[in-house]
């Protein structure tokens, strides 16, 4: 029997929202899907803006008159009810009349489900023109026999007939076939929430207030996009007016955003969900493992499933479905519902999931669980032995995150945490011998003669790094020497020792001992086995290695790295990115532009923003690879990343991290990078007003400014200072820096019609690259220069001296394969090359192209002498590698 009920007009409105909606046409787009597929479903989380942008899309698309709505509500979840009301939104349609009777054909008959739905399809078949149906908040609906009939309903259908589907939960109606058919569009939360610039847009238009655009950041970010979050937050803003700007605690404490999330979805729940969520809230990531031995559950992950297909603010955050991650605000809330619930179970839960993080050999997650319930003791206990050793491989944000939330009055009585304070305070002297002096306090009392054999070697270790950054070269070595007498049988210390004595050796330019320092710092960081060593160890010296431009050493270090078997989290790890761009600072420079750009945006994808330097070369490969791609939005493209890298430059401007002292004074180096990228597209004022304020304390900066005088035609200034360079002992280790002086020089001598002597530093130049893997510093601009390059290539090529040379060579005449002046084949044998790419006989070519048999044997002869190759198929490889076909 069908249900006598009545509803409410609204019910079948479109409805109207009283916040001023944006203009989103990335989800407009999406939409216009709508009317190429039979079904459309919007499936995310409560506040998503489901609705609304439906809403939008139907007003911006002037389809009102072609819409059918209906809004679902509890009751509707009821076979006989929910029909009644689909088919009472399709009469009122049609007859375009809300005061129409409701259904009258179909009330109070004994009908089955079959014929109801028979009777929609009936009454929706008649409409002749495109129709879009709008079932809106179906999550109400969990009748299995009323989902069924919906599935039954969507096959029947005409084509004209376009269904919308929203729902806070994914759908349980089986559509894998429409999917198969391509008559299913599926928006979810990435699709829905709110861009950067969205966020920016919705309080622009909201409120009258302008918010600085740090406050807009923080609240994009913490809000995770979610529109409800962000709309709470600006309703509260215009509430208090004296509000402009914004933080963590001003959202998370929002009374509006506590209130939705309890009345909409925490309290909408099943006690077990309840349960959970109170007890696994303390987790930043959630395993099924791990979740339940916080939660004393055995079915945690039916429940993680449950949670996610009721999209309550989770998101998976692997393809298998094992582990997942409360939304930010969804968190924090949870976590403030436990702590008023039940205080102390919190707590147990926190010392819970502590110990799994222990035994699990998750540290980080175990230490910063303990100190978030103040159970400081077992924090300690956890972190004593490893603090030291996790803070000069790198991990010293973790160190210094544990530390920071201790309580200073336990600091001070540990000589190992004061050990890493000194550490810490480097560059800050009085801190730094406050430190020192609790550290030594400490040790007085201490009885455990190993412990403060340890400790004493570190301080010596310390004592040399102030020293470094003093300038103290020889004093800073002393000490290394000194720490050794500690530490020396101790393996890790050991590779640490080293590692900085040829930072120091690096410094000194003492490239004999650098070298035999760094190779003992490998060698024992291998037979340390532990991976995070070895790989810090070999990151350092990638950057000492590079500054020099010794490329073919730092491809087959970063290969052997990334090549190496090391767990997955590592894997992933920022530690990594370094040698994902250094090797694509390698392949740019050797011109496989391609790998370039493949390995920088891995190695980018993987950087934080604490690691600048990393960042940093990759930005000068990318902005490199948008140079040489030279696409219609190439400036724009450029002004984006020199953005993001002053934006970086900022956050580290003063950041003189304690682990990376010998970075912060490669800085000037890393400048020098910029500036030269500026010079190549450009930006030659910005380089001039660099150069002005500098005193030239390396070599590299002189580099720059000869090539600023060229620019500005003051070559005789510029050969002075080119001369300079070439002539000092102390720069011949910089392969990069002599190449490009010699090139300079080169392009100088060149206008001064010197032809002999252009050649001579051509040669030299190429000499040098061909040893260290430098192709792309051979792109001259300058005519002359140019011209005498290739000359020189040519006739060092078929010279028995440089033979080895010729693959070489070859490479950097492909630099050129498109000008006239730089053929290796004449356009004749680039003809007769493409024919034999063909496979063409000799007979073939000479028809094709209206020459004799022995004229085209004679050609394919010459392409063999001049391509170094003995075949046809050489000869089509060689040619392809170069450039040339």
């Amino acid at each position: 029997m069908l249900l006598n009920c009545k509803y409410n007009n609204t019910k079948f409105l479109i409805p109207k929202k009283k916040c001023k909606i944006i203009d989103r046409e990335k989800i407009l787009s999406k939409l216009d899907e709508v009317l190429k597929t039979k079904l459309t479903i919007i499936a995310a989380a409560a506040g998503s803006g489901k609705t609304t942008s439906v809403i939008s899309w139907i007003y911006s698309r002037k389809l009102d008159h072609n819409t059918v709505w209906i809004s679902l509500d509890e009751r509707d979840n009821n076979l006989n009810i929910f029909w009644r009301s689909i088919i009472t939104a399709i009469e009122k349609f049609k007859n375009n009349d809300m005061n129409c009777k409701q259904a009258d054909l179909i009330q109070d008959q004994d009908i089955s489900s079959e014929s109801v739905v028979n009777m929609a399809l009936a009454s929706i078949s008649s409409v002749n023109k495109d129709l879009i149906l709008v079932i809106d908040d179906l999550h109400f609906v969990k009748n299995e026999d009323v989902l069924v009939e919906i599935k039954h309903f969507i096959d029947g259908i005409s084509d004209n007939i376009h269904i919308i589907i929203t729902s806070r939960t994914k759908l349980s109606i089986n559509i894998s076939k429409l999917r198969l058919d391509g008559e299913v569009t599926e928006i979810d939360k990435e699709d829905l929430s709110f861009s950067l610039e969205e966020t920016d847009e919705f309080i622009k238009t909201n409120i009258e207030i302008t918010m600085p655009k740090e406050s807009v950041q923080i609240l994009n970010k913490y809000t995770e996009g979610w529109i409800a979050g962000i709309q709470m937050t600006v309703l509260s803003i215009k509430e208090r007016k004296n509000v402009t700007e914004m933080n963590e605690k001003f959202i998370e404490s929002n009374k509006y955003i506590q209130d939705y999330f309890c009345e909409e979805i925490f309290n909408r729940q099943s006690e077990e969900i309840k349960d959970f969520l109170l007890k696994t809230c303390i987790l930043d990531e959630l395993n099924i493992e791990l979740c339940n031995a916080v939660s004393c559950m055995k079915n945690s992950q039916q429940i993680l499933e449950k949670i996610y297909d009721k999209n309550l603010f989770i998101n998976k955050l692997d393809y298998d479905g094992k582990l997942f991650k409360y939304d930010i605000l969804f968190k924090k809330f949870l976590m403030s519902k436990a702590n008023v619930i039940n205080k102390e179970e919190m707590r147990e839960a926190s010392n819970k999931a502590a110990k799994w993080y222990e035994n699990n050999g998750r540290i980080n997650n175990a230490v910063n669980q303990y100190i978030s319930i103040e159970n400081y003791e077992q924090a300690i206990e956890v972190i004593e032995d490893k603090c030291i050793k996790e803070t000069f491989i790198n991990e010293y944000f973790y160190v210094e995150n544990w530390l920071k939330n201790i309580p200073q009055d336990v600091i001070v009585k540990n000589a190992r945490f004061c050990i890493i304070y000194m550490y810490t305070y480097i560059y800050d002297d009085i801190n730094y011998k406050k430190y020192l002096e609790f550290a030594e306090k400490a040790l007085k009392s201490c009885t455990d003669e190993d412990y403060k054999k340890e400790c004493l070697g570190i301080l010596y270790i310390i004592r040399g790094d102030k020293s470094y950054i003093e300038l103290d070269y020889k004093k800073s070595i002393s000490y290394y020497e000194n720490a050794l007498n500690y530490l020396g049988k101790d393996m890790f210390w050991h590779t640490i020792i080293n590692l900085k004595s040829g930072i120091v050796y690096f410094y000194l330019q003492d490239f004999v001992l650098e070298e035999k320092f760094f190779h003992e710092s490998i060698i024992l960081s291998q037979s340390y086995k532990d991976n995070t060593l070895n790989l810090m160890t070999n990151r350092i010296i990638i950057f000492a290695k590079l500054l020099k431009g010794e490329l073919n050493e730092c491809e087959n270090i970063c290969n052997t790295c990334l090549n190496s078997t090391i767990s997955n989290d590592l894997e992933k790890s920022s530690l990594m990115s370094i040698f994902y761009v250094a090797l694509a600072l390698v392949y740019y420079e050797k011109n496989y532009i391609i790998k370039a750009e493949e390995y920088v945006f891995k190695g980018l994808e993987l950087v934080e923003e604490w690691d600048f330097y990393t960042a940093f070369i990759g930005y000068y490969v990318y902005s490199g690879v948008v140079l040489k791609n030279n696409k219609k939005n190439q400036k724009s493209e450029l002004n984006k990343i020199y953005e993001k890298v002053q934006e970086l430059s900022k956050k580290y401007k003063n950041n003189k991290l304690a682990d990376k002292y010998y970075f912060y004074k490669l800085k000037d180096h890393f400048k020098v990078l910029e500036m030269e990228r500026f010079i190549e597209y450009g930006r030659i004022k910005c380089v001039e007003k660099y150069i002005a304020k500098r005193d030239f304390k390396i070599a590299e900066e002189l580099v720059v400014f000869s090539k600023i005088l060229m620019c500005k035609g003051k070559n005789e200034d510029a050969l002075m200072l080119l001369n300079k360079i070439l002539a000092s002992d102390k720069e011949k280790n910089s392969n990069s820096l002599i190449i490009r002086a010699y090139i300079f020089r080169s392009e100088i001598l060149s206008q001064k019609d010197q032809y002999e002597n252009a050649t001579k530093d051509l040669r030299q130049a190429l000499i040098i690259g061909y040893k260290s893997g430098f192709v792309r510093l051979f792109l001259i601009k300058q005519t002359k220069a140019r011209k005498i390059l290739i000359k020189t290539i040519k006739s060092m090529k078929f010279n028995k001296d440089y033979y080895e040379m010729g693959d070489y060579l070859n490479k950097i005449l492909s630099l050129y394969s498109t000008k006239e002046d730089s053929q290796i084949i004449s356009k004749r044998e680039r003809e007769v090359l493409m024919l034999i790419e063909k496979g063409a006989k000799n007979s073939e070519i000479a028809k094709r192209l209206f020459i004799t048999e022995s004229t085209a044997k004679s050609h394919i002869l010459n392409i063999f002498s001049k391509l170094s190759v003995r075949n046809r198929i050489e000869a089509v490889a060689k040619a392809k590698e170069i450039g040339i076909i």
